[in-house]
């Protein structure tokens, strides 16, 4: 929110006073963080939710608890790893990135891809496994 050349942040209700460059960074963070929720939702991906958490109900008991933690750490490593990876994705020049995306987001078969870039479907599969080290090697770098 911005307000007579002054920048702000809205954190549980309450408004900080921010400069311009925290105020840029936290509603662009936001907005890829969205973005990134959208894109996982429309491939059937789990996302989890944090606020989620203030919302626990008092009377639970600590075994639930402990084992509601547990989950949601997984969950949380789940997400960092599909957030790693859509970062890593974004490395691969665009015609590579469109292959993975057919193959593995779009279920599109390597056959159809192949005749829909004229290729073949050996040709496909090999550029697939290429990439997929590439990524390897990415996610492991970054």
């Amino acid at each position: 929110m911005q307000q007579y050349g002054k920048y702000y942040i809205t954190l549980k209700g309450v408004h900080y006073e921010v400069s311009q460059e925290v105020h840029d960074a936290f509603y662009q963070a936001e907005r890829q963080e969205r973005y990134m929720a959208e894109k996982d939702q429309s491939h059937n991906l789990v996302i989890l939710n944090i606020s989620g958490m203030e919302e626990l109900e008092e009377g639970r008991n600590q075994e639930h608890l402990a084992s509601s933690q547990h989950g949601m750490e997984s969950e949380l490593i789940k997400k960092e790893m599909v957030e790693h990876l859509h970062q890593c994705l974004q490395m691969l020049p665009k015609a590579e990135r469109d292959l993975i995306y057919a193959i593995f987001y779009e279920e599109e078969t390597e056959s159809s891809y192949a005749e829909r870039v004229g290729l073949t479907q050996s040709g496909v599969s090999r550029k697939c496994k290429m990439i997929l080290a590439k990524l390897k090697k990415f996610m492991n770098k970054l």
